[in-house]
C-alpha cells in the first residue's frame, strides 16, 4: 500500500513524495510578464517546504494569453532568462520543479493584454467580446504551445504542466459550451489537446515529462448550460496518455462554475479528488487529486485508499508554503491550515499581489520578514481574536516577552463562537487558523496567555509594558426599532453562539442580509419560512466576506434555492407581538414573525485604545476594533505590528 510519503515517478523524474505545490497564479512578475526577484524569493521558501515537487505559476505563452496584469510568462526568448534564475533557485534547496503553460483565451482582457480577446469561438468571453480563431491561427496557438514547453525546457525545470481547466483556451476547445466551430476542430472537440500533447513530446523528447492539468468535469449543469461530464473527461485523458506522464486532475471553469474550480468554505473537504479517481480508472500513469486537501491526516487517507496517486496542495499551500516539511516531520499542528475562504482568488482576480487571509507572508516574505528583535520588550496583546492570536504568536516568534489576554472562556473571538457556528451552512473551516494558534500557545516560549481576564486602563498602567496591543475586536451595532427588546428577538451573534439552539417558530425575519444571509440560509435549511430586510440595495455581501466568484456567488444561489424572501432597500420600523413593520418606496406592510434576528451591522470597540492613548509607551490597535472586517485584514494588521514592534 502506498503512502504520501513514498517516493513515485513521473516519467523519467522521481520525486521524493506525493505532495505536489500546485502552479499558482501569484501576479508577482513585471507588467511585461518577466520574472521578479519577489518571485524568486517566494519559490525559495516554498521550495524548502519538503514538497515532492513545485510547480512554478501558469505563465502565460503568448502576450495574447494573459490573463493578469502582473502575470509571469514564458512568451519569448528574453523570458528564458528570468526562469532560468527561478529554477536554479529552487533546485539549490535541493527541490525538483516544473512549470506550467498557459493560455487564457476567452477569459483574457484586453485591457491587460492590449491585443483582441480570442478563442474556439465567440463564446466563454468574461470581460467583452470574443473573436473566433481560424482554422490557421488555431493550429498556429497550438504551436505557441509547442514553442513554450521548449523555453520550459530550456529554462532547466524538469517538467512541463500545461492547463487545460478553468476555462482557458484549451478547454474551450474541448467544451461543446464554446466550441461551436465547424471545422476539424469543431468535428473533434479532443483535436487541439492531442496535437498539443503530441507536439510537445515530439519538440521536447520522451524524456522531457509532461504533466496534463485537466478539467475532467465542467459542472455547467448548474447553469442549465451544456458542458462535459467526468465521462467525456475520461475519454480525453485515455486520448492524450501516449504523451503524458502524469495527470493533474481538477473540474470547474472560471466565470461560470467557479465555485466546483475552487471550493468555498461551504465545501466539502477533497472536493474534487473523486475526479482523480475517475481518471485513475483509466490510465496508467500517475494521477494528482485536489481541492481542500487540509492536512495531512487527509491527505495520506486519500493516498492509502488509493483515490489518487499524488496530493495537489493550491491554496493549503499557499496558507502554509512548509506544509509538507511539517508534516514529514511529524508536527502537524504546526501548520498554518487554510480556511477556503478564497481571498486568495479574490486578490487574484482584483489584479493584484495574490495574498493570503491566514499568511499575511506570503508573497510578501522580504516585507514581513520575521526576523530576531533587536530589543526584547514586554508586549501586552488585549483581545484573543485572531488578530490578537496572530500578534502575539509573531512576537513571540522573534523574542519578545508577550501576556496575551482574553475576557472571555476561549480563544478565537467571533471565528470561534460566532462565523463558523451556522447550525445548516458548512463554515466550520473558518476554525481552522485557530488549531494553529491555540497549538502554538501551548508550545511557544515567551507567551504568557491569561484566559477570563478583563483589562482595563488601571491594569495597563500597573503591569508597566513596553507596547500594548487592543485587538478587543467589534460588537453589534443595533438599530434604533421599537420593539427591540420584546422577548422574541435576538440578535445574530447571541443565536450563533447558542449554535441555533434557540425556539424560532414557523416565520422568521432576519433584519440585516448581508450580516445575516448565511443564518437566513441556515434556518430556511432547518423549514423555517425566513425573510430578510435590508436597507441597503445589495444583499448577501457581508463585510466578513470577500469572495465574491465563488462563496458570494453560491450563497445567492443558496438564497434562490431556500426560497427566501428577500426586500432590498426596505427598513424595519416597528417590532410588534404580530410581526415585523417594514417601509420601502411602495408603502408599509408587516411581515409576520414568531421570531425575529438582529443582523444589523457592527462596530469597533473602541473605548480602550482611546483610554490608553498618552499613558503608554507604545500602543496599537489592530483588528476589528479599528474597523470591522475580515480575517485577511485581522492577520495583516497583526503581522504588521508583530514586525514593527
Amino acid at each position: 500500500m502506498a503512502t504520501l510519503y513514498d517516493s513515485i515517478k513521473i516519467g523519467c523524474i522521481e520525486i521524493p513524495n506525493r505532495m505536489v505545490l500546485a502552479p499558482t497564479v501569484m501576479d508577482n512578475g513585471t507588467e511585461d510578464g518577466y520574472v521578479t526577484d519577489r518571485a524568486i524569493r517566494s519559490f525559495t521558501d516554498s521550495a524548502q517546504g519538503g514538497w515532492g515537487l513545485i510547480q512554478v505559476s501558469a505563465s502565460f505563452i503568448h502576450p495574447e494569453g494573459n490573463i493578469f496584469r502582473t502575470m509571469i510568462g514564458i512568451h519569448n526568448a528574453k523570458s528564458i532568462a528570468g526562469h532560468e534564475r527561478l529554477s536554479r533557485a529552487i533546485h539549490r534547496q535541493g527541490t525538483k520543479c516544473s512549470c506550467q503553460i498557459i493560455h487564457g483565451g476567452a477569459l483574457c482582457n484586453t485591457a491587460i493584454t492590449g491585443l483582441p480577446v480570442v478563442g474556439a469561438s465567440v463564446k466563454g468571453g468574461i470581460f467583452g467580446s470574443v473573436r473566433e480563431l481560424s482554422t490557421d491561427e488555431a493550429e498556429e496557438r497550438i504551436q505557441y504551445y509547442i514553442d513554450a514547453a521548449a523555453r520550459v525546457k530550456e529554462a532547466g525545470y524538469d517538467a512541463v504542466n500545461v492547463h487545460s481547466c478553468q476555462g482557458t483556451l484549451i478547454q474551450q476547445f474541448m467544451s461543446p459550451f464554446t466550441n461551436l466551430r465547424k471545422d476539424k476542430f469543431g468535428q473533434d472537440p479532443g483535436l487541439f489537446p492531442e496535437m498539443i500533447a503530441k507536439g510537445i513530446k515530439e519538440r521536447c523528447g520522451k524524456d522531457f515529462p509532461l504533466i496534463w492539468r485537466l478539467a475532467a468535469h465542467e459542472f455547467m449543469d448548474f447553469l442549465g448550460e451544456p458542458g462535459y461530464n467526468e465521462e467525456w473527461g475520461k475519454k480525453m485523458a485515455k486520448r492524450l496518455e501516449p504523451w503524458v506522464d502524469c495527470f493533474d486532475i481538477t473540474g470547474g471553469r472560471i466565470g461560470f462554475t467557479g465555485m466546483y474550480a475552487f471550493p468555498p468554505v461551504y465545501g466539502k473537504r477533497a472536493a474534487r479528488v473523486h475526479l482523480a479517481t475517475d481518471i485513475k480508472s483509466v490510465v496508467s500513469v500517475p494521477v494528482m487529486g485536489v481541492a481542500k486537501i487540509m492536512e495531512p491526516k487527509l491527505a495520506e487517507h486519500l493516498i492509502a485508499t488509493g483515490q489518487c496517486d499524488i496530493c495537489h496542495f493550491c491554496r493549503p499551500a499557499i496558507a502554509d508554503p512548509w506544509f509538507a516539511r511539517k508534516a514529514i516531520e511529524g508536527r502537524p499542528e504546526d501548520i498554518r491550515k487554510c480556511i477556503s475562504c478564497n481571498w486568495c482568488l479574490q486578490t487574484l482576480f482584483d489584479q493584484k499581489l495574490v495574498l493570503c487571509a491566514v499568511n499575511a507572508r506570503y508573497n510578501r516574505e522580504a516585507e514581513y520578514e520575521l526576523k530576531p528583535a533587536a530589543k526584547v520588550k514586554k508586549v501586552m496583546v488585549i483581545g484573543g481574536g485572531v488578530a490578537g492570536l496572530e500578534a502575539a504568536v509573531n512576537l513571540a516568534e522573534r523574542g519578545h516577552k508577550v501576556d496575551l489576554y482574553e475576557k472571555s472562556d476561549a480563544w478565537g473571538g467571533l471565528v470561534e463562537s460566532v462565523a463558523s457556528r451556522h447550525p445548516r451552512v458548512h463554515t466550520a473551516d473558518l476554525r481552522n487558523i485557530l488549531d494553529f494558534y491555540t497549538a502554538q500557545l501551548g508550545k511557544m516560549q515567551g507567551i504568557k496567555a491569561h484566559l477570563k481576564t478583563e483589562v482595563t486602563p488601571e491594569f495597563v498602567q500597573k503591569a508597566n509594558p513596553d507596547a500594548v496591543v487592543v485587538a478587543v475586536g467589534s460588537q453589534e451595532a443595533l438599530p434604533d426599532i421599537p420593539g427591540i427588546g420584546l422577548k422574541n428577538v435576538i440578535t445574530n451573534e447571541d443565536y450563533l453562539r447558542a449554535q441555533g439552539k434557540v425556539e424560532m417558530g414557523e416565520n422568521v425575519v432576519v433584519i440585516g442580509g448581508n450580516y445575516g444571509a448565511e443564518t437566513a440560509v441556515s434556518l430556511a435549511r432547518q423549514g423555517k419560512k425566513v425573510t430578510m430586510v435590508e436597507e441597503s440595495g445589495t444583499a448577501a455581501r457581508p463585510a466578513y466576506s470577500q469572495d465574491l466568484y465563488s462563496r458570494l456567488f453560491q450563497l445567492d444561489r443558496f438564497i434562490q434555492e431556500e426560497k427566501i424572501t428577500v426586500l432590498l432597500n426596505t427598513r424595519a420600523v416597528e417590532i410588534t407581538a404580530a410581526g415585523v413593520a417594514v417601509e420601502a418606496a411602495d408603502g408599509k406592510k408587516t411581515l409576520p414573525a414568531d421570531a425575529v434576528i438582529i443582523a444589523y451591522n457592527r462596530k469597533p470597540c473602541k473605548g480602550l485604545y482611546e483610554a490608553l492613548k498618552g499613558k503608554v509607551k507604545e500602543l496599537y490597535e489592530i483588528g476589528d476594533c479599528v474597523k470591522p472586517r475580515d480575517i485577511a485584514s485581522a492577520v495583516d494588521d497583526a503581522t504588521y505590528v508583530g514586525v514593527k514592534i
